[in-house]
């Protein structure tokens, strides 16, 4: 027998021996099935762990798995992702390893995945602009010179971004490997399947957490054995094991979607970039209104930038105004302007669409009685249940508690004297209907996701004349007959003290801004706002982008905020408030010293309580070439985190709530 270590997906870093026949030839990254605890487990033949293991009892491998192994590159990858992250590489695994579709499912069930063997290159004739055949030409020549490559296509809303990177998967699928686009949205993904499917001639592979297990464990076998040439999914596609992968596309970079702020915390975007290091390849980053962590990288030459600043054919960008609300005599109860009801009144005349964007979900974020004063909130979270009226549901938006929603006050047990406080696009909805009651009108968000595509299909043929979203609808479609697009509440980002408010305010208002007059129709945007004057909304109606970067990053630069500096937070919690008090007095007497760190806290969380655990946090601030895993490792490591305690590290912070 000989003795293998094996990495199991579990909550530690520890590997286990194991004894197999020397007869069986085994290597890194070889999937084998063992025993483990009272159980077995789908695990992965991994580096030498600790040695002083009794032989006596070590166990017997149950079996080497006939599937391709992980390779050196994939496991160099995940070692890295392991140490920038400071997340327990066992728990990494189980990322990479499909537990649920390998190891239980039926072998019937592992049928052959089809539908990406038909994808092709194909050399098409497409009117490119000159710079989209520029920016192509420049991907295309690093994808052929097989080195590791950063680009950022910075174009304009409707300026052929997705064209571009088509050129650059079309180029590796004549060299017969394997390209990965990933999408912020699982709600995106129909949209690029079609246009895929128009420019290949097939659908590529699929990839997010609504799939069923049986076609994750399909498509996870076809990209382990290299049929799957195109992947689109969502951030967790990053930790597929493709055989012999040659491009990397992370669309939509700026969106904060791709910050994964639970169980293993990452940042899909970084970890890409990180990702086509290891495999030595070209990685693109597409966005019409790039981060500035990016747009430092792209300006410092750490990326190239390639910048379409035309819209394709006789688009132009949209006319962008404002609605000054406090000059507005609006009726209580309404929230849209009578300025702006005069606009929509004429774009519907002229048989043209409207967009109407609120970035909240439901019908109402606050539900009040109006004889107590009493307000409905969760049972689990110092947060406020959001009546959902189409499901007649309160709805916690942070742990996802729900109760049917009935009138009655349990605080002082009247009926009938609920009053909603606030629009979510629910409310919107019914506004719209009452004002404009001849129109054809759709709701778009992620209550509603299943029902997109036919709503999608309804809008671009043109039998909808209103859209109601949120953020959802904002990026990545494209409506021909869509003229106007009315922000209802532009205020609202402003409200968070997160430091990337005005960042992500701009950019989402000027995405959802850019929906507008994409085709011949000229387009406008109409924002209503209570800060007529704020730097944001400024920006946007000059369409100075330029003006509002340079200004937010001498912002961040003069505090030694990202992109300049970094962050990483520390979150404790427990059921116990008392305990975790006592747990965050121990650990700030713990801080080690060090001249580029500074450590702030302990504080409470502005949401305090989730799933009935008081949170404290700490926010570690760094000067930009600090080792800050190193300082959290060390101070962190110097003592032993109680059973009832829970602390979650977060390198490069995107939700300080």
């Amino acid at each position: 027998m000989q003795k293998i270590s094996v990495l199991l997906p579990t909550n530690n870093d520890d590997t286990y021996y194991y004894f197999v026949s020397k007869d069986i030839q085994v290597s890194l990254g070889t999937f084998v099935k063992v025993p483990f605890r009272n159980k077995i487990m789908l695990g992965v033949v991994w580096y030498d762990g600790d040695d002083k293991v009794d032989p006596k009892k070590i166990r017997k491998v149950i079996e080497i798995l006939p599937i391709e192994g992980l390779n050196r590159k994939l496991i160099d990858f995940l070692n890295f992702f392991h140490r920038y992250n400071i997340v327990a590489i066992g728990k990494i695994l189980r990322l990479v390893l499909p537990q649920d579709y390998l190891l239980q499912l039926p072998k019937k069930n592992l049928k052959r995945f089809q539908t990406t063997n038909d994808i092709r290159s194909k050399d098409t004739h497409l009117d490119l602009t000159s710079d989209q055949k520029k920016s192509a030409s420049s991907i295309v020549k690093s994808i052929k010179e097989d080195k590791f490559s950063r680009f950022l296509i910075d174009g304009v809303t409707g300026s052929g971004k997705t064209e571009i990177y088509f050129e650059a998967i079309n180029e590796v699928l004549k060299q017969g490997k394997q390209s990965l686009v990933l999408l912020p949205e699982i709600a995106l993904t129909n949209v690029l399947v079609s246009r895929i499917e128009d420019r290949f001639g097939s659908i590529p592979a699929i990839w997010h957490s609504s799939m069923k297990a049986s076609e994750r464990s399909n498509v996870w076998k076809e990209i382990a054995n290299g049929n799957a040439k195109l992947v689109v999914g969502a951030r967790s596609a990053l930790f597929l094991p493709f055989k012999d992968l040659g491009l990397i596309v992370v669309d939509e970079e700026h969106d904060a979607s791709y910050k994964q702020t639970e169980k293993v915390i990452y940042n899909a975007r970084d970890m890409a970039i990180s990702r086509a290091s290891f495999e030595k390849i070209t990685v693109i980053l597409a966005s019409a209104t790039p981060s500035l962590e990016t747009l430092l990288n792209a300006k410092e030459g750490k990326y190239t930038r390639l910048r379409i600043k035309e819209r394709v054919g006789p688009a132009i960008l949209p006319e962008v105004s404002t609605i000054d609300m406090r000059q507005e005599n609006i009726d209580k109860g309404r929230w849209i302007s009578p300025t702006l009801q005069r606009r929509i009144i004429q774009t519907l005349k002229n048989g043209e669409q409207v967009l109407l964007f609120l970035n909240r979900r439901g019908y109402a974020p606050l539900t009040l009685c109006r004889k107590c004063g009493h307000r409905i909130d969760c049972k689990k979270c110092d947060s406020f249940l959001v009546h959902h009226k189409k499901m007649n549901t309160l709805l916690c938006h942070q742990c996802g508690f729900s109760d049917s929603y009935k009138d009655f006050c349990n605080s002082c047990k009247a009926k009938n004297s609920f009053i909603p406080y606030g629009p979510g696009i629910e409310r919107i909805n019914e506004e719209v209907k009452d004002i404009f009651p001849e129109a054809n009108v759709a709701l778009l968000s992620s209550d509603n996701v299943k029902e997109s595509n036919v709503i999608l299909e309804q809008v671009d043929k043109g039998s909808i004349d209103i859209i109601i979203g949120t953020q959802i609808i904002s990026k990545g479609h494209h409506f021909p007959n869509l003229t106007l697009v009315g922000v209802l509440d532009a205020d609202l980002g402003f409200l968070s003290s997160d430091l990337r408010a005005s960042e992500r305010t701009f950019q989402l208002l000027h995405q959802v801004s850019g929906r507008s007059g994409r085709e011949e129709k000229l387009g406008s945007a109409m924002i209503q706002t209570y800060f007529h004057d704020h730097p944001v909304i400024k920006s946007l109606c000059k369409n100075d982008r330029k003006g509002f970067t340079e200004v937010e990053l001498k912002i961040r630069k003069r505090s030694l905020l990202p992109p300049y500096g970094r962050l990483a937070s520390i979150i404790v919690s427990s059921k116990d408030e008392g305990k975790v008090q006592e747990f965050c007095k121990k650990l700030k007497s713990l801080i080690p010293s060090s001249k580029n760190i500074r450590v702030l806290g302990p504080a409470p969380s502005p949401i305090m309580r989730i799933r009935n655990r008081v949170r404290y946090r700490f926010l570690i601030k760094a000067a930009k070439n600090s080792d800050i895993q190193r300082f959290i490792k060390e101070w962190i490591g110097k003592t032993k985190i109680p059973n009832s305690m829970r602390v979650i590290i977060d390198v490069d912070p995107y939700d300080f709530l």
